[in-house]
């Protein structure tokens, strides 16, 4: 059985939210990287999330979801090289073009107006095009990207020009498998 350690009101919670989405069984083991129940070979930078998977150890929680992505086959795998390519495409562009800039972020008034046109048209542009990112159906690719639209900094930024962009990152997160997560990492007992 897959084993899932983070905290969910952490990047765990993208994973959680992929687990949810394709269905596989899992135990979430609840742990502080810091804590004596997270084994120091789990993830040798001691960060959290890390998956086990037999004998397999994943973590960066993008690199978790993309494993399972290709591990599970379901309506979120990509099919075929080519969507391989446009979801690995789209999950680096999220670290490097929205994450990367909302670590450095520590406030809405922070986020440069060019930035958001910028950023925000890339993906008003392809959803425009075809409603989701690398295919006509939500994938993991659509997973990843929305996951960086749900944190202090990102999940208030206004998509007003974006009607598509907004649509889709709305659509995402309404997604059941996204409210059960959102519900774990918002249950007091959780944290």
């Amino acid at each position: 059985m897959l084993k899932l350690y983070g905290l969910t009101h952490s990047r765990a919670l993208r994973c959680l939210r992929m687990l949810y989405e394709i269905d596989a069984p899992f135990e979430l083991v609840r742990a502080h990287p810091d804590s004596p129940d997270f084994p120091e070979q789990i993830n040798p930078n001691r960060k959290i999330p890390a998956l086990v998977d037999g004998s397999t150890v994943m973590w960066e929680s993008m690199a978790i979801n993309l494993y399972l992505a290709q591990t599970h086959t379901t309506e979120l795998s990509p099919r075929g090289r080519a969507e391989l390519g446009d979801a690995l495409n789209w999950t680096l562009w999220a670290q490097s073009e929205l994450e990367e800039f909302f670590n450095k972020t520590e406030t809405l008034n922070a986020v440069p107006p060019e930035w958001i046109r910028k950023t925000l048209g890339v993906l008003e542009t392809t959803l425009q095009r075809r409603g989701y990112l690398m295919a006509d159906r939500f994938t993991v690719a659509d997973l990843n990207v929305s996951c960086m639209f749900w944190g202090p900094v990102s999940n208030q930024l206004s998509f007003d020009g974006f009607p598509a962009a907004k649509r889709w990152r709305d659509a995402g997160w309404a997604r059941p498998a996204a409210q059960r997560a959102i519900r774990e990492a918002q249950d007091p007992a959780n944290l």
